[in-house]
């Protein structure tokens, strides 16, 4: 008789099928393990987070960029809600895939970018501050809460006050790959304002901008429905106001200034012992003998906007500068008829008689240094830093008038200079905005500014 080899007798077939039975579910178990969790986004569609309402390759915004002759897709997402139902916190995320048009979360590869500036624009007038924040890791065995974001679940990057409507908050590459590591770039908003912690929603914008090692900026806006209220510690800011509709921090490039017949140069934060007003970069305006730099913040208006308008521009100023240097900025107001109205001027020198530094204010520039500034109205700088210098358009009476404010870092008003002429009735003669120029920089080495904006409701 033909024997069947041992392995197919009764018993270890028997043994074979169960041995099937048992270990296949395991293995497509594992299998859907693996897949589940493979290289997704930790917030993608898979997750056991639970997915974005509007997961960047839905309803996110992205941009295709060249990494190491490699084409790569980064992605800007944010949530009004986040990942988890935080009340008043907007989560946004930033995070990069090898090839372009993949499923989200697949070929995930480290963020490109190194820190990130976000930009807030439009913001309800009642906005006076945003928290920054960057979410806590649970312990070891302990599971993320999704209540609320509070006690030790998160850590304060910062509060920024709210001026015109915007702000601008650099976040550094270390907070943002805190939580999910460096795949994927996140960070928590909270925007504080209101009456009675009574959250109010309005279309406002979120730009992110950022920098690849070879210098190429990457920028990507999104529109965020603002969920706010009185929640926190905050006071109100100064500020407020119609929305920013010109905006150059000079994160990414120069654009919106032209250089006429000096430079604009865009600079890193710590060249030449000066830290960016806000971010990593600031511009350097070359000393050109007269026709400096100028901006038409994004476009001249002919129509007087409900409210007015309100320009500002970070300048340094050192103390330490040579006796007789200085510089004119002006703001100038253009004609309903689309043609130039009228300037106003600041006035910044160092005073040969006094020896002190000193801010003021006028309608003409004589493109040279005032040496006169002690016997008007003036403000005597007392320490080297960044200042505000702010044209306030407004209507008093049916005719312009102008406040140049002159604030400190912490958007203290340290002077005003109030401009106005009946002759320049609204909305007969005036129009909006016109540029905002350097009529002349006789500072060696020239000088830095950063956060030029424009706010008016046109």
């Amino acid at each position: 008789m033909q024997h069947r080899p041992s392995y197919y007798s009764t018993s270890s077939l028997t043994r074979f099928i169960l041995c099937l039975v048992l270990v296949i579910p395991i293995l497509v178990s594992l299998t859907g393990c693996l897949d589940q969790l493979g290289d997704r986004s930790p917030t993608g569609p898979d997750s056991g987070l639970g997915a974005l309402p509007n997961y960047a390759q839905e309803e996110g915004t992205s941009t295709v960029v060249e990494v190491n002759g490699q084409e790569h897709e980064i992605h800007f997402i944010i949530s009004p809600w986040g990942v988890f139902p935080y009340e008043y916190w907007i989560y946004a995320e930033i995070n990069e895939q090898l090839g372009v048009g993949k499923e989200p979360g697949i070929d995930q590869v480290p963020v490109s970018l190194g820190d990130v500036v976000f930009t807030f624009s439009d913001l309800p007038d009642e906005v006076t501050e945003v928290v920054a924040a960057i979410k806590d890791k649970p312990s070891d065995g302990e599971e993320a809460e999704d209540e609320e974001i509070e006690g030790d679940q998160y850590t304060e990057i910062g509060r920024y006050a709210v001026e015109n409507g915007g702000v601008q908050i650099a976040v550094a590459r270390e907070h943002l790959i805190a939580y999910f590591g460096d795949t994927h770039y996140s960070v928590w908003f909270k925007v504080i304002g209101g009456e009675n912690g009574e959250g109010i929603d309005r279309g406002s914008l979120l730009t992110m901008n950022g920098s690849l090692a070879d210098g190429q900026g990457v920028s990507l806006t999104l529109s965020v429905e603002t969920a706010f209220g009185t929640e926190g510690s905050s006071q109100p800011a100064a500020g407020g106001g119609p929305a920013t509709v010109f905006f150059q921090g000079f994160e990414t490039d120069t654009s919106g200034w032209e250089p006429y017949n000096g430079s604009v140069t865009q600079t890193a934060s710590g060249t030449g012992g000066i830290t960016s007003a806000a971010g990593g970069f600031h511009a350097v305006l070359g000393s050109p003998a007269n026709g400096g730099p100028f901006t038409r913040f994004g476009g001249y208006h002919d129509t007087w906007p409900e409210g007015g308008f309100t320009a500002s521009l970070d300048i340094y100023l050192d103390t330490g500068w040579a006796a007789g240097e200085g510089f004119d900025y002006s703001v100038a107001a253009n004609g309903s008829d689309g043609n130039h109205q009228r300037d106003f001027i600041f006035h910044v020198t160092k005073d040969t008689s006094t020896g002190d530094l000193l801010v003021g204010g006028s309608n003409n520039s004589n493109f040279t240094p005032r040496e006169d500034l002690e016997n008007i109205n003036h403000y005597v700088v007392s320490s080297s830093g960044w200042y505000t210098f702010q044209h306030v358009f407004y209507d008093n009476g049916g005719s312009l008038a102008v406040d140049l404010n002159l604030l400190d870092s912490s958007g203290t008003v340290l002077f005003t200079e109030t401009r106005s002429t009946a002759a320049d009735t609204i909305p007969g003669e005036v129009g909006g905005n016109r540029y905002g120029w350097f009529t002349f920089i006789d500072v060696s080495g020239g000088i830095a500014i950063d956060n030029t904006s424009l706010a008016g409701s046109w």
